[in-house]
């Protein structure tokens, strides 16, 4: 800046033109706080100093969304068994004795990952059902009559003391790894299938209590 009149002498390197001050001896808003009102000249249009230009902020990248909580990924095996769990469960009316028991809580998930600690049931180490223990549970329905073969690995199918009724599904018979079948005191009625004898492995059936009539298969003597 200038200086014609020679009033602002060796301050001139200093100066920054702002308004007066309230303070008659110190420069308002300024880097130089103590440069005194003697280094303003008369008919000085006392405007304000620019302020600085302020560097836009750097851009954020935006933040990344919350990845979403993957839902297990269920192999073809443990499909296939909660499917033959969801039909048993359905059969027998599992839903109506729900303080008993685990399964499919609320039926929040299609197809649950934890099934093989469900009340009851017992898996091997590559998922396969091998035991489904009931026991006076207040189950009715029957049983279903397809969709146990699905559980082929099932070693023991303990139902004792329920009110399961209709007849014993001859699809019992195909569970090649079969040891235990106790359905006694339920309400089956029919015959004994003599479809059980296909089982190699039965060794120990639990039958009475129930409405059964005639006699026992030869298949199973």
């Amino acid at each position: 800046m200038d200086d014609p009149s020679g009033c602002r002498g060796d301050y001139l390197p200093y100066y920054a033109p702002v308004a007066p001050p309230s303070d008659p001896h110190v420069l308002g808003v300024n880097a130089f706080l103590h440069v005194k009102e003697s280094l303003f000249c008369p008919g000085e249009d006392y405007g304000p100093a620019p302020l600085p230009i302020a560097s836009p902020a750097p851009s954020q990248a935006p933040s990344a969304s919350a990845a979403p909580t993957s839902t297990p990924t269920l192999s073809t095996i443990q499909i296939s068994q909660v499917e033959g769990l969801r039909a048993f469960f359905s059969s027998v009316k599992m839903a109506r004795q729900s303080q008993y028991h685990n399964w499919f809580p609320n039926g929040e998930v299609l197809y649950p990952s934890n099934y093989c600690s469900w009340t009851g049931v017992e898996c091997n180490d590559d998922g396969y059902v091998t035991s489904i223990q009931l026991l006076n549970m207040g189950l009715s329905g029957s049983l279903p009559t397809s969709s146990l073969s699905g559980l082929k690995r099932l070693q023991r199918l303990k139902l004792v003391g329920n009110a399961i009724k209709g007849p014993i599904p001859d699809v019992i018979g195909s569970l090649k790894h079969l040891l235990q079948l106790e359905l006694a005191v339920n309400d089956f009625t029919g015959t004994i299938p003599s479809a059980l004898g296909s089982s190699k492995k039965l060794r120990r059936i639990l039958l009475q209590g129930n409405d059964l009539e005639g006699t026992i298969p030869a298949s199973l003597c």
